[in-house]
């Protein structure tokens, strides 16, 4: 039996019809019984399983066909919707390691006080401020700035360390160091509230501080120069805030608080973490304010209330 004759012999037994096909096959008329499951032909009787053979195609597998329509298809062999896959670039999907992590919960959080200077187990050393942030000390400088030595420091493990969100930089202490940046010859004293202001030239900068002055210069990574803002620049010789002043031929050192020098008690030159090194010898005179007696927030805290 020719390939065409098969072809049409399948058709004439899925559509119960023999018009037409027969003119163009051999198929004998006795072997046309719907009901019978051999076909004669060419080369001998011919099983309907073994059709595909006939027709040069492979035979087919005696397992059972697994593929099922999509209705009977199992549950759990339909792929998830695209929309239930992770997302990674999804925003909303970040890590903020500024937040405490999800098994963080309030109830086993330590409690932080402002002033408190944390480290985890990495160097860096944070002040909790009086948001209850921590406040990282960008470089040694700055840490010097404040504290002598690490002996305030406390360690505390990495998981109570995240608990507190992480807030801005802490800035050099006023009253301490002068800062600039390399790139920029102008340079700037240290107020309250990580502000910074332009000494106006070198005159004032020897009236307030000597002639010395350059030697209180420290140079500011440029990434962390935008952690201060500008203040007014420093015209007439008058000392900023935060400044320790005393006068020669006497031990009294003051705190310069506006246009006011406040006299600071030796109890609370310790309480505020006051250093000697840092007292400047002036003979500009001040109006007195009132005075220092105890620790003061404003004059100790490394961040600012």
């Amino acid at each position: 039996m020719s390939k065409i004759g098969l072809v049409c012999l399948v058709a004439m037994l899925v559509a119960h019809a023999v018009v037409g096909c027969s003119a163009h096959s051999n198929v004998p008329e006795d072997a046309a019984d719907v009901g019978d499951v051999t076909l004669m032909g060419e080369g001998g009787d011919v099983t309907l399983d073994r059709i595909p053979e006939v027709m040069g195609e492979a035979p087919a597998s005696d397992a059972a066909d697994s593929t099922l329509p999509l209705d009977t298809q199992p549950a759990d062999t339909v792929s998830p919707p695209v929309d239930s896959a992770l997302d990674t670039a999804r925003p909303d999907t970040a890590i903020d390691t500024s937040m405490p992590p999800s098994d963080v919960g309030a109830d086993r959080c330590p409690t932080f006080a402002p002033g408190e200077l944390l480290r985890g187990s990495l160097s860096s050393v944070y002040a909790i401020g009086s948001d209850l942030r921590r406040h990282l000390f960008p470089n040694d400088r700055t840490f010097d700035s404040w504290f002598a030595d690490f002996g305030m420091v406390r360690t505390v493990s990495d998981s109570d360390l995240v608990c507190a969100l992480l807030g801005h930089d802490v800035t050099v202490r006023p009253g301490t160091w002068l800062i600039k940046i390399t790139s920029d010859p102008r340079t700037y004293a240290v107020t309250r509230c990580n502000t910074r202001r332009q000494l106006i030239n070198e005159p004032i900068a020897i009236a307030l501080y000597g002639v010395a002055w350059a030697m209180r210069v420290i140079d500011i990574p440029d990434v962390i120069w935008a952690d201060y803002t500008d203040g007014t620049v420093i015209e007439t010789a008058q000392h900023p805030d935060g400044t320790l002043i005393q006068y020669a031929g006497s031990s009294q050192v003051y705190v310069m608080d506006g246009s006011r020098r406040r006299p600071v008690t030796p109890a609370a030159m310790t309480a505020n973490g006051f250093r000697s090194e840092f007292v400047i010898t002036t003979a500009i005179p001040y109006t007195d304010g009132t005075m220092v007696t105890a620790r003061e927030p404003l004059l100790a805290d490394p961040v600012c209330p």
